[in-house]
Order: C-alpha cells, then structure tokens, then sequence
C-alpha cells in the first residue's frame, strides 16, 4: 500500500479492495467454467471472507466440496477401504440424506466390514 501510494498520491485503500475483489470474482468465474475445485474453493474463500452472504460462492464452494468428497470416496471403494470409503459417504450423507450413490456405498461397506469380523 504504502508503495502504491507513493506512485500515486491519489491511490486509496477502496480501489485497491475493489480491485483485489474484482481479481478474486473474475478468478472465481474462471474456475468454475474449467470445474477446477481447487481454484474454486481457493478464490471462493477470498471472497467469503469479505461477503460472508455470497450465496453463488457459497455454493458453489460446498458443491466442490462435495464433488471431492465423492471422488475420494469413489477411490476409497476401488482399493477397499471400507473404514475411509465409508466415513467419506457418510459425509455426504450429511449433506444429502437421500444421495443414493453414498446411501449404496454405505451398504457396500457395511456389508464388506461385517464378513471380516
């Protein structure tokens, strides 16, 4: 800041903001087009971190959330964790009570801890 303003001594701290949300908003947006959840999550926490309400973001933040915890589920499933594959559906549960994929998993899981026992 101090830099910025020495440049220009009409530099305020608002455009700076202004410009940082700007930045943060139009990463945001090109995340989401390239379904990049990484850079979602990571831009979308900028910008909730200054517009808490943000609906859009909070959205879309949760559904990457999700869309990760699938997939590592998903992987959990395929190499026979049943204690990790099953925890991660029920984390999904949590969120979608009626997710069949996660409702099948914890089954699946149920049914493979319950033969080793």
């Amino acid at each position: 800041m101090q830099k910025a303003r020495e440049l220009d001594p009409e530099f305020n701290e608002t455009q700076s903001d202004f410009g940082i949300a700007f930045y943060n908003r139009e990463q945001f947006r090109a995340a989401m087009k390239k379904s990049d959840c990484d850079a979602t999550a990571t831009f979308g926490g900028k910008i909730l971190a200054v517009a808490p309400d943000d609906a859009e973001v909070k959205k879309a933040v949760t559904d990457c959330a999700q869309k990760q915890i699938r997939q590592q589920m998903r992987e959990a499933l395929g190499n026979s964790d049943w204690p990790g594959a099953l925890s991660l559906a029920n984390k999904i549960l949590a969120v979608m009570p009626n997710d069949e994929e996660a409702q099948k998993a914890v089954r699946q899981c149920n049914l493979a801890i319950g033969h080793k026992e």
